[in-house]
């Protein structure tokens, strides 16, 4: 069985892909509208926008990132949406093992099995293979 590491190393590429869209659930918008000390409405018209009728984090003008990326850090890391907390572990991407092999070749935080890991993840893809994401996170939904 293939067993990987993965350790954030802050290269914030997964903040800034041309196609990645960040979806807010109704948390997501009352606990960044808290952090930020703005009201909820406030924080729709200033940092989202409706995709496919879902909310959804907007980019910076004429960029591919972020809109809380600040050089490579996030402003609300703290605070940050469920789908970036879950972020490299997506259902979507343990269920398919292309999807999952992409996923370690774009995402710096993805190493052979190391000693000095943080977190363990084991292919899903291999026999015997469990879901590595968070428990926390392992049942929820990026969105509905």
């Amino acid at each position: 069985m293939k067993s990987y590491t993965f350790e954030c190393t802050q290269c914030a590429k997964c903040c800034k892909t041309p196609r990645g869209v960040v979806y807010l659930e109704a948390q997501d918008i009352a606990r960044l509208a808290k952090a930020l000390k703005i009201p909820r409405l406030l924080f729709l018209l200033k940092y989202a926008r409706r995709i496919d009728g879902k909310w959804a984090l907007r980019k910076k003008w004429r960029s591919i990132e972020c809109t809380f990326l600040d050089g490579k850090l996030c402003r609300v890391y703290k605070d940050r949406p469920a789908q970036c907390h879950l972020y490299p572990f997506f259902p979507e991407t343990l269920a398919d093992p292309e999807a999952w092999d992409q996923m370690q070749n774009f995402c710096e935080g993805f190493t052979q099995l190391g000693a000095n890991a943080s977190r363990a993840a084991e292919s899903p893809h291999d026999r015997n293979a469990q879901c590595a994401s968070p428990p926390a996170f392992r049942d929820t939904p990026l969105h509905d």
